[in-house]
Order: C-alpha cells, then structure tokens, then sequence
C-alpha cells in the first residue's frame, strides 16, 4: 500500500475582523476537505494571527514550520489562497524554491490549483504572485491616501497628543472604530499660554522653568516640566492650528486652521522674534556665565536676581561680578543689596561638598529617598513573574478552546462564551504588566540614587562654568535674599542620569541653610 503524502495547514489572517468567507475556520475547513479529496494524511497545522501578508519577517508560526520543514516532519504544505502566504513576489519565490530544492516540499493552494513543480506552473505562479502584490501595493496607497486626507481634515492618526490638548471622539465611524480630533484642554492650556507670555516678556528659558515648578506645574507623568520641553513647546505650530503630517509616499503637509488654536498670532510672532534673535535652546553665551540664575531670587520683592559686571579703575584689582534685583535694576522699585558672585557660588558648592557630595551624606541620602519612595524592586520583580506565568496559562487555556473549535468538539458558539472571560483577564493582565514595567524602570533603589550623585560628585571642583552650573542646576532648589542673610535650599531628586532635564519622581531629599553676610565676608570674602 503506498504510503499517505503528510500535510500540513498554513493560516495567516492580518485582523481579527476578517470578512467571514476568509475567516480563520473557513480557510482551515477548506484546507482539511482538500486534504482529504487528496488522500493526504494530515499532521499539523500553523497558524499566525494577525500578521501582514506583504512581509514573512515576524511570523513566529511561519519560522516554527520552517524548522519542522528542515527535519522533514511533512511532505506538502496546503494554504488556502497563495495570497494569504505571501503578498510580496520574492518572498513566494524564495520560500517555493526553498522548500522544493531543498526539502522536496511543495506549496499547494486550495483555490488555485498551479503546479510549482512545472515550467508552467512556475511562470502561472510568478504572475499570480506579482498581481497580489499589486493588489497588496494598491490597498496600501488607499490607506495612506485615506490618511492623508484624514490629517487635513483634522483628525487624530496615532501618536502623542501635544502637551495642552485631548482627544474627544466624534461619533464617525471608520474601520469599525470612532474617530477623534483635538481639543484644547483648558488647565494645560492655560500653562501653556503663560509659558509664551513669560518667554515673550523677555524672560529666561530658566526663570520660565521655576516659575512652571514654583507653581507645581508638572507634566502628565507626573514629572518637572524641562527646559527643552519648553523651547520645545515655544516653537510648536501645533498650538496657533497648524499641523505637519508626512506620509510615506506623499510631500510633507503643512496644514493651517487644522486644530483649535490654543495661541494667537501677535504672541506667537512675538515669541518667534525673539527665538530669531536667540538660540532657544542654548541661549548665546557671555564671557560670564552666572551659574545661579534662576535659583537666586530677592527676598525683599520677590524679584528673580541676574548677573551684572562692575569694575572700578582699569588698573584696579577690585573687579567683581554680582547678582542684582531685576526691580533694582530695570524698575528702581526695590533697594535690596546685590550679593557678589565669587562669594555666593564659594558658599554653595561648600555647602553641596559638606551636605550631600561626601561619601557619608551620599549613603545617608540615597538611603532616606529609596525608602521615602517605597518602591519594593523586589516585590515588583516577583509580582511580574506571576503575572507572566498567568498570562501564558491563560494564552494556553485559548489555544485549548481554539483547537476545540476547530476539531469540532465543541461549537463556535460555545468556543467563543468560553473564550469570552478569558479574554478579559488576558487584556487586564497585559495591561498590569505595562503598569508594572513603567514602574519598574522607574523605581528609585539605593544605588540608583548613589551612582546619581557620583556623577554629581565627578562635576564638583571642576573649573569649567557649565559644569558648575549643572551642578547648581541639580542640587539647589532656590536661594533667597535678605540684607543680612541668605537662605539656600539644597534638594536632591532621583534622577536616572546627570544629563536628565526632570527628576524621575517623588520623594525628594531637601535641606534648608541660613547664614549672615557678614560670616560670607568673613569666611569666604
């Protein structure tokens, strides 16, 4: 009796929202009956799920018969169409000749019956293959072209939603799920607005920033809103309506009056004139660079405190730099006594080597925030290997049911009730584990807060002005400034790394220190 050809069923559907006729158990119901017709013996099937069809790459049921194909496990791979296999012409070419050269394997399709082992045959499926992928192509061009318009008509297509506005669904339907378009939020908006008024009226990136934490603003994950996320928002067209949307094949759009504007043009075109004058970002540079600028504020209005130069005669050793009351200075409504530079910056960085930058301090403090945060790595660590072992059991426990379904032993009806609750535990579980992941890179440990302030402790003493200003940047949180005394304000935040902008989160380690000016004099003059 001559022995059975071994089979296997190949399945790959891009959606769970397959037109009925092409279902997953429609396509394997055929494949089986043509088994059978055929007489060949049926030992496997593949399926891949919601996988395109224009690549193999990815396709994890793919590459699984692919090895089983290697050990020669089965003699003929049954597809429903060739264009559920492939949508891309070498990939059908090379994977046919693959299995046929190398294993003596042949695709065989259900609804086109193309003998890739004749002459004819090879040049039938070349041809079939080539229009899928034209086909392929041209549903893509629908799709981006669909896109396209979409971003013109202002709807939303994926991605960050612009810090000061929210989505809100429209009640217009598209591929079975409602679109959605922008609105302004009005608590963020408002932040945003004063942002621009603030940098328009001539202040600083800095003095934005403080004012921003002073108020504590915060960005949506909770964090210290940056200075290169301000200039970022500065110089955003998103916020006067004007969106840029670029699709893969089509010129770059630039539309206008897309989105509600949340700034007006006369502020917008005042800030713009300044970003012109100014690099944004890295504001130009004098031969002086104040390093506590926008931490130093006058005690006595409230008033922030910025660089100045006086010098006597040319010959005269007495050139000091100070910090001076902007209302001083730029009003004459405040009387307050400048602070010289040289001795405010010595007293800081002795304070930061005394306090914190010293290897007792730095033990202590890591120690007092990692505690403070009640972050348990630990724990976190175990509970996602629950959930893990949870999420494969389940996965296991649909794939049971799905086989069920398709061996009939139970209905579809009664494959999908049983599915149903499943399902939902899988969904909420996969969404503990992206909660849990986001917290885990997150979590403020010991030795993560330490090796931060060892970066620290690599700036201190260094002559170079920006270094010694990032230090000041990280560890002091303010200085205030009365006629006879100065109050600075140390803080430590767990930062990830020395070249972030905002801190990682709460708690925080803050020391309060008053000393008078003469002891300034005294000690340090």
């Amino acid at each position: 009796m001559k022995k059975k050809q071994r089979a296997v069923i190949y399945i790959r559907y891009s959606s769970h929202r397959q037109a009925e006729s092409f279902s997953i158990e429609y396509q394997v119901s055929e494949c089986t009956k043509y088994i059978e017709v055929e007489d060949y013996e049926l030992v496997g099937t593949y399926i891949d799920e919601a996988k395109s069809g224009r690549k193999v790459a990815g396709r994890e049921a793919f590459d699984s018969m692919m090895a089983d194909a290697a050990q020669k496990k089965f003699d003929k791979i049954i597809v429903f169409s060739f264009s559920r296999s492939f949508r891309n012409t070498r990939d059908a070419l090379n994977y046919n000749h693959e299995l046929s050269e190398k294993y003596g394997i042949m695709i065989e399709s259900v609804i086109e019956r193309i003998d890739m082992s004749d002459p004819h045959g090879k040049f039938s499926g070349t041809n079939l293959f080539a229009m899928h992928e034209l086909q392929a192509s041209i549903i893509a061009a629908h799709v981006k072209s669909g896109m396209y318009f979409a971003a013109q008509q202002g709807y939303y297509l994926g991605g960050f939603v612009p810090y000061g506005y929210e989505l809100y669904n429209t009640g217009e339907m598209t591929r079975g799920k409602e679109r959605k378009k922008y609105r302004p939020n009005e608590e963020e908006a408002a932040v945003v607005r004063e942002m621009f008024e603030l940098y328009a009226d001539g202040f600083s990136l800095n003095f934005v920033q403080t004012t921003m934490r002073t108020k504590g603003i915060k960005g949506r994950r909770g964090d210290i809103i940056g200075q290169q996320t301000i200039a970022r928002i500065l110089k955003n067209e998103f916020y006067i309506g004007t969106r840029d949307y670029s699709v893969k094949g089509y010129e770059p759009l630039k539309i206008e009056n897309c989105v509600p504007a949340i700034i007006d043009m006369d502020l917008w075109n005042r800030v713009q004139i300044r970003h012109h004058n100014n690099n944004l970002v890295k504001p130009r540079r004098t031969k002086r660079l104040y390093s506590l600028t926008g931490k130093i504020t006058c005690a006595k209005c409230g008033g922030h405190m910025f660089g100045t130069y006086k010098g006597y005669r040319k010959d005269s050793k007495h050139k000091y730099t100070y910090y001076h009351c902007a209302n001083k200075k730029i009003k004459g409504t405040c009387d307050a006594k400048n602070i010289r530079k040289d001795q405010i910056d010595a007293y800081c960085l002795r304070e930061i080597k005394q306090h914190i930058l010293n290897e007792e301090a730095m033990r202590s403090i890591s120690a007092q925030i990692a505690t403070a945060a009640g972050n348990s790595v630990d724990d976190m660590q175990t509970e996602r290997e629950k959930l893990m072992k949870r999420k494969e059991k389940i996965e296991s426990i649909l794939q049971k049911i799905r086989r069920k379904v398709y061996e009939e032993e139970i209905t579809e009806a009664q494959g999908d009730a049983d599915s149903a609750l499943y399902k939902q535990e899988l969904l909420d579980t996969e969404n503990a584990l992206i909660t849990l992941q986001t917290a885990l890179q997150g979590a403020v440990t010991p030795e993560g807060v330490y090796s931060y302030l060892q970066e620290l402790l690599s700036l201190y003493g260094s002559e170079n002005d920006e270094l010694q200003k990032m230090l000041f940047d990280k560890l002091i949180d303010q200085i205030l400034v009365y006629d006879d005394r100065i109050e600075v304000t140390l803080i430590v935040f767990p930062f990830a790394r020395v070249g972030d902008k905002v801190p990682c989160g709460q708690p925080k380690y803050a020391q309060s220190l008053i000393i008078s000016r003469q002891d300034i004099k005294r000690n340090l003059g």
